[in-house]
């Protein structure tokens, strides 16, 4: 669930005095071995939130039938004898179970997999994790909404890089921007200065 994209306001520059310094006195090399490539440009306010329980179930009968006759040859005379019958049946059947779930607003995370022997208080106990985690996924609007509000944030309003940090504290910030440091026209500026 994505509510919106903050961004820095255009007449703000992601560069500080010391990057902008030292650009122009050692150049791009050394700016990005300090700074690295890329700086966050924006970043959606939102969160996420799944579930995916599966099962998979098989079964197998089989039969199995041994009959051991003999025929009997005394003079003229023959017979058939059944000296040995088994008859086994037998049935197998063998259940697994998955259950996976996230949410990123209460920074919850679960994993389980039952690989054999599943029971029906497993299942059970499954399908209500399951259920529990879907109410999640149901109301992550409203819990972004209440969450937003608790922090005084409004549609178009004022925004810094300190609120950043508590929306990212809280789970809010849901993807980020990334742009390289060399698209931006200050830098391609200051580079060219010291080439030219």
């Amino acid at each position: 669930m994505r509510c919106g994209d903050v961004r820095p306001a255009a007449s703000v520059s992601p560069l500080s005095g010391d990057a902008k310094e030292l650009l122009q006195s050692q150049g791009l090399e050394a700016f990005q071995r300090r700074f690295g490539d890329f700086y966050v440009s924006s970043f959606a306010i939102g969160g996420d939130s799944g579930v995916c329980l599966s099962m998979s179930s098989a079964s197998d009968d089989q039969v199995e039938d041994l009959l051991i006759m003999a025929d009997v040859h005394v003079l003229f005379w023959t017979a058939e004898v059944e000296i040995a019958h088994k008859h086994k049946e037998w049935h197998m059947e063998q259940r697994s179970l998955a259950l996976f779930s996230h949410d990123t607003l209460t920074s919850e995370s679960f994993s389980n997999r039952w690989a054999r022997g599943v029971t029906d208080a497993d299942m059970e106990g499954a399908r209500r994790q399951a259920v529990s985690f879907a109410d999640k996924v149901d109301s992550m609007q409203g819990r972004i909404t209440e969450a937003l509000q608790e922090l005084g944030i409004r549609d178009s309003a004022d925004f810094d890089w300190q609120r950043g940090r508590e929306l990212w504290r809280r789970g809010l910030v849901a993807e980020l921007t990334l742009l390289p440091f060399s698209s931006l026209r200050e830098v391609q500026q200051i580079v060219a200065s010291r080439s030219g």
